[in-house]
């Protein structure tokens, strides 16, 4: 297993073509935008090196039967799905963000590891056991893999054969003895910039005639034709200009803040590293499991940031001299149980979960989708709450230049203190924490990583069985049923 120093010198080899407000990135390691991201994909190989972490970040490979990082493994068991969804909510109680994406792309290998497999079985292809052999060396070398899923879409009521600019949803524009040349763009990519592979699959189920877009296959970074272009939020604009108080977490900066746009400029994939190519019919297999585990992933991530936002909600109640307010404690009180609900439903998801034929274990779709429901509601409800008990100051704080500037300083450190014996500064870091967790890009992205409420909605339609409920009240309450149950 890598250490994070070996993660960087990775880095600096494969070179990613990564540009940022209008410049090409030529230092990663300087770059104020960059540095956050590349520190928490640090921290996950750093930590999975520490022994008093290695029951929550390590397991043993299927493929070498050595130890790998729990970040990069084929789930072989419902006990690694249920120490998944508990790492991810310590994950973001000690790093308070992300963790560079890894998530997203564990779970878009297992999708690719058992559509292949079951795609081979029915078309006798190879796809399963060349993607075998590559995962097997990504395991080997600790590898980060990022997950290419979400396509740019272009008019969302249209389907890929219906867009004016056929490129708006990845497609294979060639192919031939040596392999195929892929062009599109790939959107929201957590990490996509600073991963070692790039995991593509389709956004969607396609249909016959859309065979072009049926595509899966890996790509190295830094591969001719892949460009990254880095977000850019009101968050960002605050991390080019801040250095210390201002940005709220310092280290490993905030959720969402690490991803781009991923284009795919006519690049070539050899077929060792192809996992499909035209056999749409299974396109939505690949898409279900890896919606499954993805939302698995971030419903037990959700309660971390809960966890944080009751947290500061707290700290900021006690700076400010009203812990005790009956108000508060309910509030916060309120959120707990929210929170533990969903996290409860979230380790049921993976308790629940069953093998394949593939021998992968997936978590049961109706309680993850359940799940993730009920965390991002309860992460809306939480920051509702938080911008109550915080008041004004989480929107009007001024800046960390004029807390240091001679005369006003002195100032604002006497008229922006809170409860006398607790220093100023340390109430404005609070305050500060409280609007990076908040707003922006950290609010959107928490409430629609990994799909909208609405898509997770869809699945629970689809396994709430109205008919059969109202056929049990009809029975108790001596109604004649048309059917037996």
């Amino acid at each position: 297993m890598k250490s994070g120093a070996e993660f960087i010198a990775d880095l600096k080899e494969f070179n990613p073509l990564i540009y940022c407000m209008g410049e090409k990135i030529e230092d990663f390691m300087g770059h104020p935008l960059l540095l956050p991201v590349i520190n928490a994909a640090r921290a996950t190989y750093d930590l999975a090196l520490d022994p008093a972490h290695a029951a929550l970040m390590t397991t043993t490979s299927s493929l070498t039967g050595e130890k790998c990082s729990l970040l990069g493994t084929l789930f072989q068991s419902r006990d690694e799905l249920v120490r998944t969804v508990k790492q991810r909510r310590w994950w973001h109680n000690t790093t308070g963000t992300c963790n560079a994406g890894r998530c997203a792309g564990t779970c878009v290998s297992n999708a690719i590891y058992n559509g292949t497999f079951l795609l081979d079985r029915e078309y006798h292809t190879e796809y399963h056991q060349r993607f075998k052999e590559f995962y097997r060396t990504v395991q080997k070398e600790d590898k980060i893999c990022a997950a290419g899923v979400m396509c740019v879409k272009g008019d969302r009521s249209k389907g890929p054969l219906g867009q004016e600019d056929p490129d708006l949803y990845l497609r294979v524009v060639d192919k031939n003895a040596k392999g195929i040349v892929v062009r599109g763009a790939k959107a929201h990519q957590s990490n996509g910039a600073l991963a070692h592979e790039i995991l593509v699959v389709p956004f969607r189920p396609m249909g016959e005639g859309e065979e072009d877009y049926a595509v899966s296959f890996a790509v190295p970074n830094g591969a001719p034709g892949l460009v990254h272009v880095w977000q850019h939020n009101l968050h960002d604009s605050r991390r080019l200009v801040a250095k210390g108080t201002d940005l709220g977490s310092q280290a490993y900066g905030i959720e969402y803040h690490g991803t781009c746009l991923t284009i795919f400029n006519d690049v070539f994939v050899p077929w060792e590293r192809v996992f499909m190519c035209g056999e749409y019919r299974y396109t939505g297999v690949f898409v279900e499991k890896f919606a499954d585990l993805i939302r698995m992933c971030g419903a037990g991530c959700r309660p971390g940031a809960v966890d944080l936002a009751m947290g500061v909600m707290a700290l900021l109640a006690e700076y400010n001299g009203v812990e005790k307010s009956h108000h508060i404690l309910d509030k916060i009180t309120n959120i707990a149980g929210m929170n533990e609900v969903g996290y409860g439903c979230a380790l049921a998801a993976a308790h629940e979960g069953e093998e394949t034929a593939s021998g992968l274990f997936f978590p049961n779709g109706l309680y993850v989708n359940a799940a993730r429901l009920n965390g991002t509601l309860t992460f809306a409800e939480a920051n509702k709450w938080l911008g109550d008990v915080a008041g004004g100051l989480i929107a009007t704080m001024p800046s960390e230049s004029d807390f240091a500037q001679a005369e006003i300083g002195p100032l604002l450190k006497k008229y922006l203190r809170g409860r006398a014996d607790i220093p100023t500064e340390h109430r404005v870091r609070a305050y500060r924490f409280a609007e990076m967790l908040g707003s922006g890009a950290v609010l959107h992205g928490l409430l629609c990583g990994g799909g909208t409420t609405e898509t997770q909605k869809m699945i629970i339609r689809r396994g709430m069985k109205l008919e059969q409920k109202k056929d049990l009240v009809k029975r108790l309450a001596g109604i004649k049923l048309k059917r037996q149950i």
